[in-house]
């Protein structure tokens, strides 16, 4: 990629494709939000399902109205963001200003200083995008100095904004306020003895929490049990779907089965069978079938869970298990000596349970050793997969570098010959390409972090983060740096060594790769998230399929969380390149002041707009702040290459001082954040919102799931023959389990938290969740109910109407009322 004329070759100057790249995307991002404006009102399901309801009036596409959403995401308060979306995204939003406002303050420093210092220090017959740049300055100049004290500023102001949002993000975890639950009165065990067993393990807690203890389970490995469960539920989910089928649209749907079935369908050996009847049959045998494996002895996992009918209970068993001190001292004030041998309780690492549904009970297993080895490979492989994968991004970024080499320069003459499609080629398809791998990787992580034996969904989140944090900066940012402008690209860091491979760098060309990069980012992605294709897709995929309301409805309900953690990588990328080449390539930080502003208001329109509340926690923002410290350490290693380029012996100097300075204030961070976590477990106590849930869970929340008690033969049978042609039934919810059932009425309570105006949340101020109760007018009554044992059902009714209970296993009664015709039950 030319990006300028400095050998008097006559060669006219291009701007490193840098205008080109604006203008295509430009025209795209005009087309794709007209696009969206357009179709906005037509779907508002999709485009803001959080707050539309049946009967709002859609609006013209170019009313006031249907465009005032960016006003509304701008204008809402932190306080009902908190509401409806979580601390997690009040953290994340905070996070942009805050880089917003660095990036701004660069800008207003580099521009005026650093763009003057670049052209006059440097050689007078240098043209094009190059004079802009620090390259052009002459070695030794007093110029530099320039650049040395913004170099220093930029680095105090960043430590400090870094001080300050952990701060921030300290006060407003001991601010936030969640719902009680099941977890919070729950403890995860690991490294218990694989002797223990659920008995033995009770009594030993029930010695140190005396009458506190609500239930223990040691978890064990079952995976026949975990496919079988999988297997009845798959087969629950058919005869819902079939029986829609045969309500709706009058006929009975048909099944391949047994072995190779399409083969012996396809050829006539055996003909399909009914599928309800099929499924109805094989459900019982499947559920008896579970019911014996659940007569075997499985091994112990090395992982427990321990219930108590108390949080603050759960919370000082933390803290008494929170050290190796503390656990010694309690251990040893015991009096059954030989029991607390048999845990092995010196050696537990205890911490609060999440959510039972967050747990892969599959791969509780897996220890420590075990998951470090994966990760270490899986790392491994990523790594040479970044580096193969610039390989290419670079040749194509430097194609300028082939003019001279015989045989290819004659082949891509017909390119050089044309200087827009030279730019096209060098500026905007190399970017093109790594922002559209970068937006697939996050799904192929997914899949490849599976296999690292993680416990819970917020580890795996934090390792799919991690990965894509450390990938896309090789990927992005160090290797096509080492790489860009250099023909002999694959041989380079092999066969080179540091500083031959430094002196070769060519900064200019790589701030045009990286300007280009960030307009991509800031168009193309935004709009990618803005319209977000992929879930259009996939929602009219399960629109397609679904058969009943119910399933309609949850198609619809259906939409992909926010995934905070690959967003707050994607932004700590942005701000590495920024920061890398804020005192090199100048004009890159209006760009990235452009992506941050766009980002924000995207962000905060698919917040409050789109995407679910997330429940999960914000254990992710120190990993956030430590991979902020990353980049910085980063930009000055990299702007440590630059100064020695430049022979400037007292900035180099500079810069590894304040390495070492980063690196000290990085340790002093994590000892905070330890300080603070530890400070908590030891002198605070968990504020919870009281939650209304079945006591029954309290014992059975943590039981392996392969062990929930199967429904007698006879009573399964009796619920499935139930007549289900003339109405609607979810059988779906009337064969969930207490637990199931308890944990998606917590959810949809926190999800459906809108009609509340909270107080604004500041900084060092409490604020709390909305805390929702039913109402219940005049006449109702609510009454829990026993899976097993009964299944009610009530429903509002006006003067004159009744209602009778239905017992699910025993009978399913109709009723109807005087001179009106038979009602659904619902």
């Amino acid at each position: 990629m030319a990006v300028g004329k400095g050998n008097g070759n006559g060669d006219p100057p291009i701007d490193g494709g840098i205008p080109l790249t604006l203008v295509i995307n430009l025209v795209i991002f005009v087309i794709a939000f007209s696009v969206y404006h357009f179709f906005r009102p037509r779907y508002p399901r999709f485009c803001y399902p959080r707050i539309y309801n049946k009967g709002d009036k859609k609006d013209n596409c170019i009313s006031w109205a249907n465009c005032s959403w960016i006003c509304r995401s701008l204008i809402t308060d932190e306080g009902i963001i908190s509401v409806r979306a979580g601390t997690q995204a009040v953290l994340y939003l905070r996070f942009q200003l805050f880089m917003m406002a660095y990036i701004f303050f660069m800008m207003l420093l580099a521009l005026p200083v650093l763009l003057p210092l670049n052209i006059l220090g440097g050689n007078a017959e240098t043209e094009g995008f190059v004079v802009t740049t620090s390259t052009n300055v002459t070695p030794r100049s007093l110029f530099l100095i320039g650049h040395i004290v913004l170099t220093v500023i930029f680095i105090v102001v960043a430590m400090f904004i870094i001080w300050f949002y952990q701060r921030t993000y300290f006060r407003s975890r001991s601010a936030a306020r969640t719902r009680e639950f099941v977890n919070s009165h729950t403890v995860y065990i690991r490294h218990i003895s694989r002797k223990a067993k659920d008995g033995s393990l009770f009594a030993f807690m029930d010695s140190i929490y005396p009458e506190g203890v609500a239930s223990c389970h040691v978890a064990v490995r079952a995976p026949e049990l975990l496919s079988l469960k999988s297997q009845k539920k798959s087969i629950i989910k058919s005869i819902s779907h079939d029986e829609a089928i045969l309500r709706i649209k009058g006929y009975r749907p048909k099944r391949r089965t047994g072995k190779c079935a399409f083969i012996a369908t396809c050829t006539g050996l055996r003909p399909k069978e009914d599928s309800l009847r099929y499924l109805k049959q094989k459900l019982p045998y499947v559920s008896s079938k579970i019911t014996r494996y659940q007569q075997k002895d499985y091994p112990a996992t090395g992982v427990a869970f321990v219930t108590f009918y108390s949080a603050k209970t759960a919370h000082r068993c933390v803290g008494d298990f929170y050290t190796f001190i503390d656990r010694n001292r309690l251990v040893g004030s015991l009096n059954d000596k030989q029991l607390s041998k048999e845990m092995k309780a010196r050696f537990w690492t205890v911490k609060r349970a999440r959510n039972p549904d967050e747990y892969f009970w599959s791969q509780l297993h897996f220890g420590v050793t075990q998951q470090t080895i994966r990760i270490t490979i899986i790392s491994g492989i990523l790594f040479f997969v970044a580096l193969f994968w610039s390989i290419p991004i670079s040749l194509l970024a430097s194609l300028d570098q082939f003019r001279d080499v015989p045989g290819i320069g004659n082949a891509l003459g017909f390119i050089y010959d044309t200087p827009f499609l030279q730019d096209f080629i060098e500026g905007y398809i190399p970017s093109l390409l790594q922002s559209t791998f970068i937006a697939l990787l996050p799904m192929i992580l997914e899949h490849v972090c599976k296999l690292e034996g993680h416990h819970t969904s917020a580890e795996r989140n934090a390792s799919v983060m991690r990965h894509f944090f450390i990938f896309i900066i090789l990927n992005v940012l160090i290797f096509p740096t080492l790489l860009i402008g250099s023909i002999d690209s694959i041989t380079k860091l092999l066969e080179e060594n540091p500083a031959v491979t430094i002196s070769k760098i060519n900064f200019a060309l790589q701030g045009a790769f990286y300007i280009n990069w960030i307009i991509q980012q800031t168009f193309m992605a935004g709009m990618f998230k803005l319209l977000r294709p992929h879930h259009l897709v996939l929602r009219w995929y399960n629109e397609y399929k679904a058969v009943s309301d119910i399933e309609k409805e949850e198609a619809i309900k259906n939409v992909r969380r926010m995934l905070y953690r690959i967003r707050f990588a994607q932004m700590l990328l942005v701000v590495a390149v920024l920061q890398t080449f804020a005192v090199v390539v100048p004009l890159i930080l209006p760009a990235g002041f452009l992506y941050f502003v766009f980002t924000h208001i995207i962000d905060r329109n698919n917040i409050l707009h789109v995407f679910p509340k997330d429940l999960q926690s914000d254990e992710m923002i120190p990993s956030a702040i430590y991979m902020w410290l990353i980049s910085l350490i980063i930009y000055e290693i990299a702007t440590l290459g630059f100064f020695y380029l430049k022979r400037s012996l007292a900035a180099f100097i500079i810069l590894l001082i304040f390495i070492f300075i980063t690196l000290v204030f990085c340790f002093i961070l994590m000892i905070f954040n330890e300080w603070d976590k530890y400070t908590f477990i030891r002198n605070g106590t968990p504020e919870l919102l009281p939650y209304q849930y079945p006591d029954n869970v309290l014992k059975t929340a943590y039981q392996h799931p392969g062990f929930e008690k199967e429904r007698d033969e006879a009573s399964l049978k009796k619920t499935l023959d139930i007549d289900a042609n003339d109405r609607e039934r979810d059988i779906l919810n009337i064969l969930e389990s207490d637990l199931e059932r308890a944990l998606h009425h917590y959810n949809d309570d926190d999800y459906n938290l809108e009609d509340y105006d909270p107080e604004e949340f500041q900084d060092g101020e409490e604020y709390e969740e909305y805390e929702e109760y039913e109402e219940y007018e005049e006449g109702e009554e609510y009454e829990e109910y026993d899976e097993v044992e009964e299944y009610e059902e009530y429903e509002e009714y006006e003067e004159g109407e009744e209602y009778e209970e239905y017992d699910e296993v025993e009978e399913y009664e109709e009723y109807e009322e005087a001179d009106e015709p038979e009602e659904e039950n619902p």
